[in-house]
């Protein structure tokens, strides 16, 4: 899933270049359209960086609707030290948001936590 249709072209090819099926739907994570069935895995690289404020929010609650007890998250993105310069970017994750965020719905074991990067594999409860 992308919000982008020009990225699920390009995804669209590249799977038939390499022989394998999948279902591709343009939708919007902040606001689901066309999927609505919770998943067992779910992968997602950086979208948060993307979002900013009340986005985030509805983010989560997307989420949290396309998962059930036991789906597991996978949940890849850039997370910044708090810099005085990082304040100034309203697009950077930091430290403690992703626990603040899903900490009540899912069990988070981080498995990358190096500065500038992170990643954690999420088990909703």
């Amino acid at each position: 899933m992308d919000f982008s249709k020009a990225a699920i072209e390009k995804a669209r090819i590249r799977a038939e270049a390499a022989g394998v099926k999948v279902h591709f739907v343009v939708d919007d994570l902040t606001e689901l359209r066309r999927i609505a069935s919770p998943f067992d895995f779910l992968v997602d690289y950086g979208s948060i960086e993307e979002l900013v404020g009340d986005a985030r929010d509805r983010y989560v609650s997307s989420l949290l609707k396309l998962t059930k007890e036991g789906s597991l998250f996978l949940f890849v993105y850039h997370e910044w030290p708090s810099r005085w310069w990082t304040r100034l970017n309203p697009f950077a994750v930091r430290p403690g948001e992703v626990e603040r965020r899903f900490g009540s719905h899912f069990h988070i074991e981080p498995i990358v936590g190096e500065t500038g990067s992170a990643a954690y594999l999420m088990r909703r409860g």
